[in-house]
C-alpha cells in the first residue's frame, strides 16, 4: 500500500500537530483583540480604509458660518448677544431652513439679551447646543429660552484612544437618567419640519432605532476593530462623506455685513460655529495629514458632519456605515489563520510563500477598503496578522519537516548526489515513497562500473598505513565527478565504484535515456581525465600511477529501497547491472587506448549515444556468466578529438 507525502505526514502526527500550532495561533490573535492590544491597529488600518476610499460630493445643503479670528478681534469674545440675534435674523430672512448655533450660551452676554431671546422665540429653526450633565462632567445648559424644548441638543463627542473622534451619539441619559438628544440629530429633524427627534423603534431589533427612513445600529463594545469601548447612549460610526472636503464656508463678519448672497442660505442647513484658532474648538478625525497627525477639523464642522449623515439617514439617502458583531470578526480571525497555514503547507519555497503571503495580507487590506466603499468596516489587522502568524508557523514546521523527511531521503542515498539529482529526488518524493521506503519500480537506467587496474600489488607496495590516504584521495575525485554528471554513486566495492544514471526517477522518453547514457560516458571519460592529473601528483610525491576500467551499460533495473527500519539502502538489481560489471572486468582489451581509462560500452548503450562519442567495434565478445556474445564498442573520446590508438 503505497502513501502520498500528505498521508505520511498524516500518519506520523505532523498534520496534527499543525493544526494545534495553528489553533494556538489563531487564539493568540483573538486573545490579543479581546484584550485590546490590536485595537490601535485596527483604528489605524480604519482611518486609512476611510482615506483609500473614492471621495463623495460635498453635501450642498450645508453652510457654515465661522466666527474667524478677525470677527473676534471686530465683534469681541464672547459674542454679545446682539451679534448672535443679528446673525439668527439675517439667517431666518434669506431663509435658511435649519439654524443650527454650536455656540454656548449658558449666562447672558449682554448687550442685547432681549434681542437674542426674541429672535430664538421667532425663529423656530433655531437649535442652539448644550452640554450634558453626566456623573463626570458637570454640563453646560442651554440659552434660558430654549430650556427643556426639543431646540436644544447636546454637542458631546466621543473620542477614542489618541483623540480621534469615529463615533457620533444620537442620544444618552444624563445624570438624572432623563434622555438627551444630540445637536446634530435636532437640526436634522428641524430641516425636516419635525417637530420630534424622528426616533423610532427599529423593526429588526427592539434594542435599535430608526432615524427617519434608515435603521442606525447601536454601535456594540466589540463591534469591527474595537474591543470592549465605551458604547453609553446610543452611538454611531460618523461616515465623514465629503471629506477631505469642506462645507460652504463663510465668516459672521462677511454674513453681518451683507455679503453672503441669500441664494447661498436658502434651504439649508446652516451651524454658526468658531473656527478660531485661538478658541481651540478643534477635533482630531481619521482624515490625518501623514502617517501619524491627524487631521483636525473646527468642531462646528464636525457637527455639520454628523448633522449632515444623520440628515441623510433620515432621508434614506444613505446607510449607516455597518460593522461585524465581535464573534464574526472572531470567525475572521480563525478563517484566515487557516488560509495561511493550508497556504503555506500548501506552496513549496520561502520565497513562493512570502510572495503569496504578501499578496493573501494586501488582498485583505484591499477588501476592507472595498468594504468600506459600501459602508461595511471590515476589520483587517486582525485577519492579516493571523494570517501572517498562522502562516508563517506553518511553513517554519513544514521547513522543518520537509528537512526531516528530506534528510531521511537523502539517507536512503547515502553516497553522492549532484543538488540537481537531490531536487529531482525531493520534487517527485510522493512518487518514490512507498510509506518510508523507496518504492519498487521498474526503471531504465544506465549503469556505470570502474575499478583500478592491478590493484592488489600497489596495495601491498604502499602498505597499509598510506593505503586509506591514497585510496581515500582517488575516491573523492571519482565521487564528484559522478555527482557533476548527475549520477548516484551508489556504493564502493573495494577499489571498485557502481554508479547509477537515470534513477530513481524514472525516465519517461527516449531522450531522457539517452541523455542518461551521454552523461555516464562523458562522466567515465573525465574519471580519466581527472586520473591523470591525479597521476601527476602522485609521481611528485614518489606514490604509483594508476589506470582504471569503466565498463556502462543501459537496460531495464528494478529500483528501491532494502533493508530494516534503522538502516535502508537504495539499491539497483537486475541483469542490467551484472552485464556492466562484466564489461568493466572484461580483460581481453587491456591495452588499446593509450589512455588512463578504458571505456566499454554495450550495444544499448552505443545506440543511445549516437554519434557523440568516438567509439570503435570491439567484436561480439563473450561475458562472464553470460551464455550469449555481446557486442561490445569501446569509447575513444568525445565526437572529432584527436586519438591515439594501439592496435
Amino acid at each position: 500500500m503505497s502513501f502520498s507525502l500528505r498521508q505520511l505526514l498524516a500518519r506520523d502526527g505532523v498534520f496534527p500537530t499543525a493544526a494545534a500550532i495553528t489553533a494556538v495561533c489563531i487564539l493568540l490573535i483573538v486573545a490579543g483583540r479581546i484584550s485590546g492590544v490590536l485595537q490601535p491597529l485596527e483604528l489605524l488600518l480604519y482611518d486609512t480604509t476611510m482615506r483609500l476610499r473614492p471621495a463623495d460630493p460635498v453635501d450642498e445643503r450645508v453652510v457654515v458660518i465661522a466666527e474667524t479670528e478677525a470677527d473676534l478681534q471686530r465683534f469681541g469674545h464672547p459674542l454679545p448677544d446682539r451679534i448672535l440675534a443679528q446673525a439668527i435674523d439675517l439667517l431666518a430672512a434669506a431663509p435658511a431652513r435649519a439654524i443650527g448655533v454650536d455656540k454656548y450660551r449658558d449666562i447672558p452676554v449682554q448687550p442685547g439679551t432681549d434681542e437674542l431671546a426674541s429672535a430664538v422665540a421667532r425663529h423656530q429653526q433655531v437649535v442652539w447646543i448644550m452640554k450634558a450633565a453626566t456623573s463626570k462632567e458637570p454640563g453646560v445648559p442651554a440659552p434660558a429660552p430654549l430650556r427643556g424644548t426639543l431646540r436644544t441638543g447636546f454637542n458631546d463627542l466621543v473620542a477614542d484612544p489618541g483623540g480621534v473622534i469615529r463615533r457620533g451619539v444620537i442620544y444618552l441619559e444624563d445624570k438624572n437618567g432623563d434622555t438627551l438628544y444630540s445637536f446634530p440629530l435636532l437640526l436634522a429633524a428641524n430641516y425636516l419640519g419635525r417637530s420630534d427627534p424622528m426616533l423610532e423603534r427599529a423593526p429588526e431589533r427592539e434594542d435599535w432605532v430608526r432615524v427617519g427612513k434608515t435603521t442606525v445600529p447601536a454601535l456594540e463594545p466589540d463591534a469591527g476593530g474595537y474591543a470592549g469601548v465605551d458604547t453609553a447612549g446610543y452611538q454611531f460610526l460618523l461616515d465623514y462623506r465629503g471629506m477631505p472636503g469642506m462645507f460652504r464656508r463663510y465668516t459672521l463678519g462677511a454674513l453681518l455685513d451683507r455679503r453672503v448672497d441669500p441664494a447661498v442660505l436658502r434651504g439649508s442647513m446652516v451651524l454658526l460655529g468658531s473656527t478660531a484658532e485661538s478658541l481651540g474648538d478643534v477635533v482630531n478625525t481619521p482624515f490625518a495629514n501623514g502617517v501619524v497627525r491627524a487631521a483636525q477639523l473646527p468642531g462646528v464642522e464636525l457637527q455639520a458632519q454628523a448633522a449632515s449623515q444623520l440628515l441623510r439617514l433620515g432621508l434614506g439617502e444613505n446607510r449607516p456605515i455597518a460593522v461585524l458583531p465581535g464573534y464574526w470578526v472572531m470567525l475572521l480571525i480563525a478563517a484566515w489563520g487557516l488560509a495561511g497555514a493550508l497556504l503555506a503547507w500548501r506552496t513549496p519555497g520561502f520565497a513562493s510563500f512570502a510572495a503569496f503571503a504578501a499578496a493573501g495580507a494586501i488582498a485583505c487590506l484591499a477588501a476592507a477598503v472595498a468594504a468600506i466603499s459600501f459602508d461595511w468596516w471590515l476589520p483587517s489587522a486582525a485577519p492579516v496578522l493571523s494570517f501572517l502568524l498562522c502562516g508563517g508557523a506553518a511553513a517554519g514546521q513544514r521547513a522543518m519537516t520537509e528537512r526531516r523527511l528530506r534528510d531521511g531521503l537523502m539517507r536512503i542515498f547515502s553516497t553522492h548526489v549532484s543538488k540537481e539529482v537531490a531536487d529531482a529526488l525531493w520534487r517527485e518524493r510522493e512518487s518514490l515513497l512507498e510509506g518510508k521506503r523507496l518504492r519498487s519500480q521498474q526503471i531504465t537506467a544506465t549503469l556505470l562500473f570502474t575499478d583500478i587496474c592491478g590493484f592488489t600489488p600497489i596495495s601491498e607496495r604502499l602498505g597499509v598505513e598510506n593505503l586509506f590516504g591514497w585510496l581515500n584521495e582517488y575516491m573523492d575525485a571519482m565521487a564528484a565527478t559522478i555527482s557533476r554528471h548527475g549520477g548516484i554513486l551508489k556504493q564502493y566495492i573495494g577499489d571498485g565504484i557502481m554508479a547509477v544514471f537515470g534513477a530513481p526517477v524514472a525516465r519517461s522518453t527516449r531522450e531522457e535515456m539517452a541523455q542518461d547514457a551521454v552523461n555516464a560516458v562523458r562522466c567515465a571519460l573525465e574519471m580519466g581525465a581527472e586520473l591523470e592529473r591525479l597521476n601527476a601528483g602522485w609521481a611528485q610525491r614518489g606514490l604509483p600511477p594508476i589506470g582504471i576500467r569503466a565498463g556502462i551499460n543501459t537496460g531495464p533495473v528494478m529500483s528501491g529501497s532494502l533493508g530494516g527500519a534503522d538502516r535502508l539502502e537504495y539499491t539497483v538489481v537486475g541483469d542490467s547491472v551484472n552485464t556492466a560489471s562484466r564489461l568493466e572486468s572484461f580483460g581481453g582489451n587491456d591495452a588499446v587506448v593509450a589512455s588512463n581509462c578504458r571505456v566499454l560500452i554495450s550495444e544499448a548503450t552505443h545506440q543511445l549515444i549516437g554519434d557523440a562519442f568516438e567509439v570503435k567495434y570491439i567484436g561480439d565478445v563473450p561475458l562472464k556468466g553470460k551464455a550469449e556474445k555481446f557486442r561490445v564498442f569501446q569509447v575513444l573520446g568525445p565526437a572529432g578529438a584527436n586519438q591515439t590508438f594501439k592496435d
